[in-house]
């Protein structure tokens, strides 16, 4: 997963053991291939657990020899080690923590105590399947467990993977695909196609990820993929260009839209549907992905609406969800909301730290998300904050008077500080000035109020990688 997420261009996992004597050939080859087309770095993830198909252990010391022998070119290791088990959880470990502790004591509640005469009660496990909370006999899943172990023992990788779930497989195909050093050749059977990508609506990180996945599948199946610039303004003005693969090499760990995005929908951009359409034509595209939030649905409802007016437009498009306001119709989870919650919980840390030494201080901090309440919740509950206000519940003066004598109470016996999430849109009368000005003035002096609005560094960062909601 995390040669997925980071771009590596090889991997090596129990589950898969490479070719006991080839794998050095081929890991040789394949970096000098990419030398000879421009890359400028190579990364290899090695799992401490790593085999070929014999069953001998390979090590990054056995790799670094190899890529040393084959290429000749000066190789490093980096062994994390307990690095990985160290750190900050992120924010949705923190989140998903609390819910299934919730659901643990909910659990242990429903468990009747036991008797002489009752039978033993079975263990229960609360954990995550996708972004859900499940409940599974304890027992049945400790022995689907060690039958991984038996698997992997009699060399039925095949197995092995299939236990690990669905996800864990089609992951790794799609590694297999993106690491490659150049696309398969085209089948003969396959007629080339040519596919336009572009941005709609707000950058969210992880946007380039998604670009870099569609170019990569899209050249390796044997067809043509324009980057289209600037959404439908450049469209119309013919900004696109051709990508080859390693036009986007180290795309993936990079945020913002570096085909640029804007909120221009195709009606209302110079030459309005008539330009789309001829510029569609003109670059030959017989399919369109857009990659971008609410403005992307809306501008497929404008195409759609414009079909028996301009034949050309009908072609096959695709909607991937981008927003860090998690907003989208038709999904759990749009690309960049994960990485957003995590800026946000990293900037209430940061918050919390500053105020250890000011005792009863309460911060009110406005968070993005325009009219769902998504990030402010969850960054709610993974934060530690006190009070969220949401669009979807609204604020009316009675809940922030309400509020404000919770606060009065709360310092009495506990001087450390309090944190107020506030969505931005959710009231139109008491933005976050006014509730921070509220509790300002009808404080008592009990405490102090600071404000923080914490605006677009919410969709700025670097794309973070976020497993159970896709695994």
């Amino acid at each position: 997963m995390s040669a997925l997420a980071t771009g590596a261009d090889w991997a090596f996992i129990p589950e898969a053991p490479v070719g006991a004597d080839t794998w050095r050939e081929k890991l040789a080859v394949s970096i000098n291939k990419r030398r000879e087309l421009g890359s400028r770095r190579s990364v290899v993830i090695v799992a401490e657990g790593a085999i070929d198909s014999e069953g001998k252990k390979i090590s990054a010391e056995d790799i670094k020899l190899a890529i040393e022998e084959g290429t000749k070119m000066d190789t490093r290791i980096s062994v994390l080690g307990h690095i990985q088990r160290g750190g900050t959880p992120s924010a949705y470990d923190r989140y998903m923590s609390t819910l299934v502790g919730r659901e643990a004591v909910i659990a242990i509640l429903g468990m009747q105590a036991a008797s002489p005469t009752s039978p033993p009660i079975k263990g229960i496990l609360v954990g995550m399947e996708g972004d859900r909370i499940c409940k599974r006999d304890l027992m049945e899943q400790v022995a689907l467990t060690r039958l991984v172990s038996v698997a992997m023992k009699e060399h039925d990788y095949a197995k092995a993977f299939k236990m690990r779930g669905h996800r864990f497989g089609a992951a790794f195909k799609i590694l297999k695909t993106l690491a490659r050093a150049f696309p398969h050749e085209l089948p003969k059977n396959v007629k080339p196609q040519c596919w336009g990508v572009m941005h709609v609506g707000a950058p969210a990180p992880g946007m380039n990820s998604a670009i870099r996945a569609v170019v990569r599948m899209g050249l390796d199946r044997g067809h043509t993929v324009y980057g289209i610039y600037n959404g439908f303004a450049g469209l119309v003005e013919l900004d696109a260009a051709r990508f080859g693969w390693y036009s986007v090499a180290g795309w993936s760990n990079l945020g913002g839209a570096l085909l640029g995005a804007n909120r221009d929908l195709p009606e209302k951009v110079e030459g309005g549907m008539s330009k789309v359409a001829e510029s569609i034509k003109k670059l030959g595209i017989d399919g369109l992905i857009i990659v971008g939030g609410w403005e992307a649905h809306a501008a497929v409802h404008q195409l759609h609406k414009s079909l028996s007016t301009f034949p050309t437009l009908k072609l096959p498009v695709v909607v991937v969800p981008a927003t860090i306001s998690n907003n989208c119709p038709g999904t759990n989870h749009s690309i960049g909301s994960d990485t957003a919650v995590n800026t946000i919980v990293d900037a209430t840390d940061r918050i919390k730290l500053s105020a250890m030494s000011s005792r009863r201080r309460v911060f009110v901090v406005e968070t993005m998300g325009g009219h769902s309440g998504y990030l402010t919740l969850v960054a709610a509950i993974a934060g530690g904050a006190q009070i969220a206000y949401l669009p979807e519940h609204g604020v009316r003066l009675k809940d922030i008077s309400a509020d404000i004598e919770k606060l009065k109470t709360r310092f009495k016996f506990c001087r450390s500080t309090s944190l107020i999430l506030n969505n931005e849109k959710s009231s139109k009368t008491y933005t976050t000035r006014l509730i921070h000005d509220l509790m300002a003035a009808e404080s008592d002096k009990i405490f102090s109020v600071r404000l923080l609005i914490l605006g677009h560094i919410q969709q700025g960062n670097a794309p973070c990688m976020c497993l159970p909601p896709t695994y």
